[in-house]
């Protein structure tokens, strides 16, 4: 068992080089990765277009550096936004997107023990420099907000948002199987969907809106102005008619 091949890949990413994971094959275990053949090609790619250069090459992983600092901007910056709990759920380890999947090795990791191991090796790393700038509310979330809540509660506060997301996984997971065991039989066409909303209206209000998400998907309908509100009166909608 190879852990460190992944971890150093990860790595590589806070140094300039963001890689394309061209032969990578790593089975997960519960002690890290098993790394079963090892080809890496090292470039500079925005992530953006992670799975457009993996269709091309034929890259089957990638390795990414997110860190637990990146979780904990991502879970509060969804919260200030309105996610509801599926948004708090943050950034998954492993995602596979377009027959590719993207692991994240370091997303347990602090990005101060990775910069301080770095120091260790003398090793430099590059910063994005308009990770600096704090008009934009991501960086100012970082940059600004975080330091202030890091000084008032103590580092405590970190593991108390990464625990918040495992917990919201662990709910969505329960959520999902819930789901699962109730989506209804529903005719699907190519602009609309015929759902028995008999079926719909016997369940909690919850999974009345899972399972509505769960059809809107399985259509393939568009979801980004859905918000929790619209499902809700999606539902309530449907209800209503009986």
């Amino acid at each position: 068992r190879d852990l460190w091949t992944p971890i150093l890949c990860a790595l590589l990413l806070l140094i300039g080089l963001s890689l394309v994971g061209l032969g990578i094959y790593l089975a997960a275990t519960g002690e890290g990765f098993t790394v079963l053949a090892l080809g890496v090609v090292a470039m500079v790619v925005p992530a953006s277009i992670y799975p457009l250069v993996a269709a091309q090459t034929g890259a089957r992983n990638i390795v990414t550096g997110h860190t637990a600092d990146d979780q904990i901007e991502t879970v509060l910056f969804r919260l200030f936004r309105g996610t509801g709990l599926s948004g708090l759920q943050g950034i998954p380890i492993v995602r596979v997107q377009h027959g590719c999947s993207i692991i994240r090795p370091l997303l347990t990791t602090r990005r101060n023990d990775i910069i301080e191991l770095l120091s260790e090796l003398n090793q430099p790393w590059q910063t994005d420099q308009t990770n600096l700038n704090s008009d934009y509310a991501r960086n100012f979330l970082r940059n600004e907000i975080i330091p202030l809540i890091a000084l008032r509660f103590g580092e405590q506060y970190a593991n108390s948002i990464i625990r918040l997301g495992q917990q919201a996984r662990e709910y969505e997971g329960l959520l999902d199987r819930l789901t699962d065991a109730h989506v209804p039989p529903a005719r699907m066409e190519p602009d609309r969907i015929e759902i028995p909303t008999a079926r719909i209206a016997e369940l909690d209000a919850i999974l009345q809106r899972h399972v509505l998400k769960r059809l809107w998907r399985t259509g393939g309908f568009p979801e980004q102005a859905m918000t929790q509100s619209s499902w809700s009166r999606v539902a309530q909608m449907l209800t209503s008619e009986e």
